[in-house]
Parts: C-alpha cells; sequence; structure tokens
C-alpha cells in the first residue's frame, strides 16, 4: 500500500517513497452496532492513505437499508480532531 501526499497548490498526487505500512489492521468491537478502529501512525493534513477495503453482510436481502458511518480524525498537525458522517444508500 503506497502513501500518496496532495499538493492542493499543483493539484497533482506525488508518490512517497514506500516503507513500511502506515496503516494498522481494523480493530472490530460489538456495540449496539459495531466500532471499528484504524490506526494510522503518521497522519498530517494533506497526505493521503488508502485503507484495505471493508465488507458488510446483512441477514437477508429484505434486511438491507441505508445506513451511516460516523468517523472521527486525528491529525498530528491539525488542532481539532474532525467528525462527521458518511451516508450510506443501498
Amino acid at each position: 500500500m503506497d502513501s500518496l501526499y496532495h499538493d492542493h497548490n499543483l493539484d497533482m498526487l506525488t508518490r512517497l517513497p514506500v516503507g513500511p505500512s502506515n496503516v494498522g489492521s481494523p480493530k472490530i468491537k460489538r456495540t449496539n452496532s459495531y466500532d471499528v478502529t484504524v490506526k494510522i501512525k503518521k497522519a498530517k493534513h494533506g497526505l493521503i492513505e488508502q485503507l484495505d477495503a471493508m465488507y458488510l453482510t446483512f441477514e437477508s436481502f429484505s434486511a438491507l437499508q441505508n445506513f451511516k458511518i460516523d468517523y472521527s480524525i486525528h491529525a498530528s498537525n491539525l488542532p481539532k480532531h474532525i467528525e462527521g458522517s458518511l451516508n450510506v444508500v443501498i
């Protein structure tokens, strides 16, 4: 998995040298839903990391429904963490 840096001034992607993986394996905790945590060793504004694919399964076709994913990002060079939601439409 390569790390990519997005230079907003030039609006282009430049590859960083490939080294040890910056992205850890997901940790999954069952709650009323599921909490999934993925740690990235070094996260800075403008650094783009590709995460491994995650797959969802539903009990049946009739159980399919839209849902949202709440996220929180803690970057080393941002004074506050960023929170938001991704809406998944099925």
